[in-house]
């Protein structure tokens, strides 16, 4: 079981997941927490809990991994420095930036041409709708 952004969570999710830890002992699960750095756990570490703390991907890292997602391609410097900036380092920041740059404008946005929902009432009973009832 995964859970995410702990620092998010609200008391209750954090009650739940203390049950979880300490249940993991007895039945054969894997519990993956993350957290920002800042978040103070509300439970204390037990022998069988392993904390492992992520640190931003370097400079030559991030340029690896730049060079994979665009297929190979060289990056000039200045392009690598502005992703660093923009990403501060973040593997999946670095992804979604690529993910959102690579899909084109159009594909998001309704065209003329576009069919409406099958669901979409027709014209005149949406200004039907609209009109004032009297009583």
């Amino acid at each position: 079981m995964v859970v995410e952004d702990l620092h998010w969570a609200d008391p209750s999710t954090l009650d739940l997941i203390e049950v979880l830890i300490a249940q993991t002992p007895t039945v054969p699960m894997l519990l993956v927490l993350t957290c920002r750095p800042e978040f103070q756990l509300p439970w204390a570490m037990r022998s069988y809990m392993a904390h492992v703390t992520l640190t931003r991907l370097s400079r030559e890292h991030m340029a690896a991994m730049v060079i994979h997602l665009l297929g190979g391609k060289d990056v000039p410097d200045v392009l690598l420095d502005h992703l660093i900036r923009q990403t501060d380092g973040g593997p999946l920041f670095l992804e979604e930036l690529q993910r959102r740059r690579s899909r084109p404008i159009s594909s998001s946005r309704p065209t003329r041409t576009s069919k409406p929902p099958d669901n979409m009432p027709p014209c005149s009973s949406v200004s039907r709708s609209r009109e004032p009832t009297t009583a």
